[in-house]
């Protein structure tokens, strides 16, 4: 291999790791009384009733990433879609995101132990398909119906969490215009106020990058055989 494809192979590979560090279409950075959580064994992320009974200073609008890159094999239904700020009378979009979409998924929780009140905004890495704040009617609670988009290391109902969404009233959510930060203003005690925040999912780029390799080392051979035989 000469060193001209050695350098592209090598900048090819290099894309490819850098490239598959960004495939995640994650939650990047949150102001206010929030935090971002990673889930672990522990488990320190839940999504049942009362898991987090904050107090004090820890009262915080936890946020993390569930399941990244699904390719959906059902439709769902969202409840926000653009961009604006929501509160009572609260009207839901019931917009569909079509079975075969790739997307990532993401769970907002407010869990005081007693009343509060917080403020935080979240920005995710890639831009926001839906928001579902819908939980109140066991028929129609879209939270736990995308229970199957959440994180294998969290805790999640198994069955209809009454009053886990948003109950629009002194509560707000805001979707900025640039589809990629939510605002969420929210006064909660028992049970707590859940979203769930869809965004667009990332492909895996690493097929590509390895066909950009197969083809730089195609090309070369090709030149360097054409060569040859001219100076044969």
């Amino acid at each position: 291999m000469n060193r001209t494809l050695r350098r592209m192979t090598l900048a090819a590979v290099c894309g490819m790791a850098f490239i598959s560090t960004q495939a995640q279409a994650a939650l990047v950075s949150v102001m206010g009384a929030g935090n971002i959580l990673v889930p672990n064994n522990t488990p320190n992320t839940g999504a049942t009733a009362n898991f987090f009974n904050d107090t004090g200073t820890n009262r915080l609008i936890h946020g993390w990433n569930e399941r990244q890159n699904v390719i959906l094999d059902r439709d769902i239904v969202v409840d926000i879609v653009s961009p604006g700020v929501y509160n009572q009378p609260f009207t839901s979009a019931n917009a569909t995101i079509t079975q075969g979409t790739v997307v990532s998924s993401h769970l907002l929780y407010f869990d005081p132990e007693s009343a509060a009140d917080r403020v935080a905004q979240f920005t995710f890495s890639s831009q926001i398909l839906g928001i579902i704040v819908t939980s109140d009617l066991p028929s129609d609670d879209r939270l736990f119906k995308t229970d199957f988009l959440g994180n294998p290391l969290t805790l999640y109902p198994g069955s209809h969490f009454g009053l886990g969404g948003i109950e629009f009233g002194p509560e707000s959510s805001t979707l900025n215009p640039d589809m990629q930060t939510i605002r969420l203003d929210l006064t909660a005690a028992n049970p707590g106020d859940q979203v769930r925040v869809i965004t667009r999912g990332i492909p895996e780029p690493a097929t590509g990058a390895l066909a950009a390799v197969s083809s730089a080392i195609a090309a070369s051979t090709f030149r360097r055989r054409r060569k040859k035989d001219h100076q044969s």
